[in-house]
C-alpha cells in the first residue's frame, strides 16, 4: 500500500476505532466471508446506550483479549448498522476501497488488528531495475524474501520513485521478473481488480508495487489450501497528496492473486467462483505496461520542472511557499 495511500486511510479510521471482521452476507461485489473493518464512530449507534467512546474501549478490549464472541454480542446491542471498510474493493468504477453499511448481525468479529495498523515494511527504490537485474535468479530469490517477509509482517511495500520516459523499461522488466518467479511458484493466479481502463488525468512517475497475505485479501474458505499472496501495482504522481491519491481518476490500480491451489480463488468446496471482472494476470499486466509507457513523463520535460520550482523557491527566499506553487 503506498505510503500516502496508507496515511489517507489513518486519517480517515482512528486506530482505536476499527475493529477487524468478516463479512457474513454479499455486499456490493462482495462476497461472503470478505476481509473488511468496522468503524465504531461512523457506525449508526442505539440513541440509548453510552458514549461511543467509552463502548470503543471496551469492544476494542474485548477483541485484544480474544473475547471474539462478546466483542460480536456488544456489536449487535449496541449498533444498529455498522460502517464497513473493504480495503480491497473487486469491481468498484469510483475507488479502488468499498465502503458499506451492514446490519450489525451480518458481522463476525476476528481477533487480527486491523492492517492499516499492524506490522507492515516500506522501501523506495530510486533506480529502476534494483529487483530483477536482467537475472531470473535473482527475481525469484526477491519473491521468496517475499514470501518470508510475510510470515512477520501483514503487507510490505516497494515504491520505484523518479520513473519516467528513460528508466520505465526497466520498471516494466522488474514487474515481468515478479510475475514469472510468481507463476512459478503459484501456478493459480487471477487478476480480480484493474482499474480505471481509461487510464488517470495525471502523469506516472511513481510505481508502487504492494504484497499482502492471501487471507487479508480474499474470502479463506479452506486454510489449508490457502498458501499464496496478492500483489497490488498503483500507478500515481509523486505531486498528488494523500487526499487525491485514492481517487480512481488520479492514479491507476491493478490487483494479482498467486496460489499454490485452485481453492479459495477459483473455487469454493469444488464449485467454481465466478466473477465477471477476473481476467488472466498477463493480459491485465500488458495493459498495465502500456498505460506506464503512456503516462510517465519525458524526462526532459521533468528537469525543466524541477529548475522552474528551484527558481521559484530561490524567489521566495527559500520559504515554505514554495510548496503552495
Amino acid at each position: 500500500m503506498y505510503v500516502k495511500k496508507l496515511e489517507y486511510f489513518q486519517d480517515c479510521y482512528k486506530e482505536g476505532d476499527l475493529i477487524s471482521g468478516l463479512s457474513t452476507r454479499v455486499v456490493a461485489c462482495m462476497p461472503v466471508g470478505s476481509p473488511c473493518f468496522v468503524s465504531l464512530s461512523q457506525s449508526l449507534h442505539r440513541s440509548s446506550k453510552g458514549s461511543k467512546p467509552k463502548i470503543s474501549a471496551e469492544l476494542q478490549e474485548l477483541v485484544g483479549a480474544g473475547n471474539i464472541d462478546k466483542a460480536h454480542e456488544g456489536l449487535k446491542r449496541l449498533f444498529d448498522s455498522l460502517h464497513i471498510l473493504f480495503l480491497f474493493s473487486m469491481n468498484n468504477d469510483n475507488l479502488d476501497y468499498l465502503t458499506a453499511s451492514l446490519n450489525s448481525g451480518r458481522f463476525c468479529c476476528v481477533e487480527k488488528k486491523p492492517l492499516i495498523y499492524d506490522a507492515h515494511s516500506s522501501i523506495s527504490l530510486e533506480e529502476a531495475g534494483q529487483i530483477a537485474h536482467d537475472s531470473a535468479n535473482d527475481s525469484h530469490m526477491f519473491v521468496s524474501h517475499i514470501i518470508s517477509q510475510l510470515k512477520e509482517v501483514r503487507f510490505t511495500n516497494y515504491t520505484f520513485n523518479n520513473v519516467s520516459l528513460s528508466n520505465v523499461k526497466n520498471v516494466i522488466c522488474d514487474i515481468e521478473s515478479i510475475i514469472a518467479s510468481l507463476a512459478a511458484i503459484y501456478p493459480n493466479s487471477v487478476s480480480f481488480y484493474h482499474s480505471p481502463w481509461a487510464g488517470c488525468r495525471a502523469l506516472i512517475d511513481t510505481v508502487s508495487i504492494s504484497f499482502y497475505r492471501l487471507s487479508d485479501v480474499v474470502p479463506i474458505f479452506n486454510h489449508r489450501r490457502s498458501e499464496g499472496l496478492c500483489m497490488e501495482i498503483l500507478l500515481t504522481s509523486s505531486e498528488m497528496d494523500k487526499g487525491r491519491i485514492v481517487r480512481s481518476e488520479m492514479s491507476m490500480t491493478y490487483r494479482f492473486l498467486f496460489a499454490k491451489y485452485r481453492e479459495n480463488i477459483f473455487s469454493i468446496d469444488g464449485q467454481p467462483i465466478k466473477r465477471s471482472h477476473d481476467y488472466p494476470v498477463l493480459d491485465v499486466a500488458k495493459t498495465l505496461y502500456k498505460k506506464l509507457k503512456e503516462y510517465v513523463p519525458n524526462d526532459m520535460a521533468e528537469k525543466k520542472v524541477k529548475r522552474s520550482k528551484k527558481r521559484e523557491s530561490k524567489k521566495v527566499g527559500g520559504s515554505e511557499t514554495c510548496a503552495e506553487l
